[in-house]
């Protein structure tokens, strides 16, 4: 993956959350703050000191610039916009909006950049946000040439989207799809849900389908420019993080709701893993089977819990953050050549020995030193059988998040 190569100026690093801890698939910068997911096959061109960045994409004509301003440099994130705009004489169009409890700016942009014929007109958007802590401003510039912007819009705004700046961005949707979609106060909605036999209640907002469902269809647009690179198992794991990331918020108030009416779930130890998984897998297999094949085929999480419906890869990915919201580790298993996704589970005694695993009746997968046990959510099947035809760690490639859950023994 290209992007690792990058390593040498963009420093992986590692945060804490509670008992969560978070990945190194991101990539940032520990001094500003700051990390990025940028789609794969991006490559850095030049750099100036650790505050001015250009990256350049090898398969679209799309540029990505990054610039750094400490808070004596501006005083407002509107000042780093605009000086943007002056510098490039930028036609924009602008929504300014809170991201993170930040002013925040997304801007529509029009330019002529100069080549060494003539001038060439540039399309593109300027994010600009301020960064927490008191450590300034970040502002990100992505631009194509104006005859391939309309071709290249869904992945100019993936790569803004996927910015981060502090620990709880990890779990709120990004800037772009904030500013596109707010959820205001006025915009929440009470939810009565029938769950394993226990009425709930909670709260989502009116535009959470609408808004992960968005952030399917772009992610999904932007994967289909990688079939058949070798890039293409990177950029899947990416397209299931990324929606995962856009879904945490909107889900967990119903997560949160089932371990309050759920005390059984608890033993002395805290959650029940395998007690909560079981209840969760039961949940999605009972959901009715639903397939879109017109656009992304993928059923967005707001709307697969509210209607109760989904394939493979939603109930998958439902279960596998459900269960991560309450603090069990668990992955997302995907098949290409079976075309079809499980949730695996970290819900057994990692001291039993591998001979145990692998004459047991029952599917495990093997992962970062761990077996999972698989679940299948689309029969009613117990957590960890599966069809003979789907066994073996070959037909099977991993997905994790940003997220490790560690729970506590």
């Amino acid at each position: 993956m290209k992007k690792r190569s990058l390593i040498y100026i963009i420093a992986a690093f590692l945060l804490l959350f509670s008992t969560f801890s978070l990945s190194a698939e991101a990539l940032g910068s520990p001094t500003w703050g700051y990390s990025l997911d940028l789609p794969e096959n991006f490559v850095l061109t030049n750099r100036d000191g650790n505050s001015r960045y250009l990256f350049q994409h090898s398969i679209l004509p799309v540029d990505l610039q990054i610039a750094l301003y400490t808070k004596e440099e501006f005083s407002k994130t509107k000042k780093v916009a605009e000086h943007i705009f002056s510098q490039l004489k930028m036609k924009q169009k602008s929504i300014p909006f809170h991201w993170q409890n930040k002013d925040a700016i997304l801007s529509l942009v029009e330019f002529n950049a100069p080549t060494k014929k003539e001038k060439k007109k540039k399309v593109g958007w300027v994010l600009a946000i301020e960064l927490p802590n008191d450590k300034g401003y970040l502002a990100m510039l992505t631009y194509t040439d104006a005859e391939r912007a309309k071709e290249c819009d869904s992945f100019m705004i993936s790569s803004l989207d996927t910015i981060f700046t502090d620990v709880n961005s990890y779990f709120t949707p990004g800037p772009v799809t904030t500013a596109f979609f707010p959820n205001k106060n006025e915009n929440a909605k009470e939810i009565n849900y029938e769950f394993a036999g226990k009425k709930l209640n909670f709260k989502i907002y009116k535009t959470d389908a609408e808004a992960n469902k968005s952030v399917i269809d772009r992610e999904f647009e932007v994967l289909t420019l990688y079939i058949n690179r070798d890039s293409v198992f990177d950029a899947w794991k990416r397209f299931y993080r990324v929606i995962f990331r856009d879904a945490w918020s909107r889900i967990q108030p119903f997560s949160l709701a089932i371990q309050m009416n759920f005390p059984e779930l608890m033993d002395d130890e805290g959650i029940n893993r395998k007690k909560a998984a079981d209840l969760v897998l039961k949940f999605v297999q009972n959901f009715k089977y639903l397939r879109d094949r017109k656009g992304s085929d993928f059923t967005n999480l707001p709307q697969a819990v509210l209607a109760k419906e989904g394939d493979c890869d939603a109930r998958s990915l439902l279960m596998v953050l459900m269960l991560k919201q309450m603090n069990i580790d668990s992955i997302l298993l995907i098949s290409p050549n079976k075309h079809h996704s499980v949730a695996a589970v970290d819900c057994i005694n990692q001291d039993e020995n591998k001979e145990f695993f692998e004459s047991s009746d029952e599917s495990y997968f093997p992962h970062m030193n761990k077996y999972y046990k698989m679940a299948e959510t689309t029969t009613h099947t117990d957590l960890g059988i599966i069809d003979d035809r789907l066994k073996g760690d070959t037909e099977w490639f991993a997905v994790d998040f940003y997220i490790n859950n560690s729970v506590q023994k």
